[in-house]
């Protein structure tokens, strides 16, 4: 889809980075604000107080540009979401969770009467991502339970499957709220 820049150019600011696309570890964005000087004002605001965008890391994204290794590995990075996706459909119900077929994080609606923290602190040990939604709220103490999962990372794809096995017998309509792993 556009982004809305492309809707409303002369209110948007447009910023994407790096992080989520490739590797967190990058530290690279960049931004289109509505004009220049607008831009300006940010880059002196940044500047004050994060002085800059570590130097190698701006070279390596700015050379992976240039050469077509970044779309290349934002290609590879989509393949891979895309097959961590089907892995979920072999093992969640897809009525019971949100998704984007390339996203690496499902949101998981849970019954009224289901324990979050139960669940998360149950796969903990497993190495599947998962973070309650509560974390997300301004509110802790309204809004229904549910979970946010996250199935990239360095998580292999066999950890992925037990971890996803688990959370889909844990959230089963009929499962009982305690499963015991001995």
């Amino acid at each position: 889809m556009p982004p809305i820049a492309s809707f409303a150019e002369d209110r948007t600011w447009h910023i994407a980075s790096v992080s989520k696309i490739l590797s967190p570890g990058l530290r690279i964005a960049w931004l289109r604000a509505p004009t220049v000087a607008q831009a300006w004002r940010l880059a002196a605001d940044v500047h004050e107080t994060a002085i800059m965008a570590p130097p190698l890391n701006a070279a390596v994204v700015a050379d992976w540009i240039g050469s077509g290794v970044f779309q290349q590995l934002t290609t590879a990075v989509r393949v891979e979401a895309q097959a961590r996706q089907a892995i979920v459909a072999k093992f969640l119900d897809p009525q019971g969770f949100q998704s984007q077929p390339e996203g690496y994080h499902l949101w998981m609606p849970l019954p009224s009467d289901a324990n979050s923290s139960e669940i998360v602190n149950t796969l903990r040990p497993h190495g599947l991502s998962v973070v309650g939604a509560d974390v997300f709220a301004v509110d802790r103490s309204s809004g229904s339970p549910a979970l946010r999962v996250s199935i990239g990372g360095t998580l292999s794809r066999e950890r992925l499957e037990r971890g996803l096995r688990l959370l889909g017998a844990m959230t089963a309509p009929n499962a009982t709220r305690k499963i015991s792993l001995v």
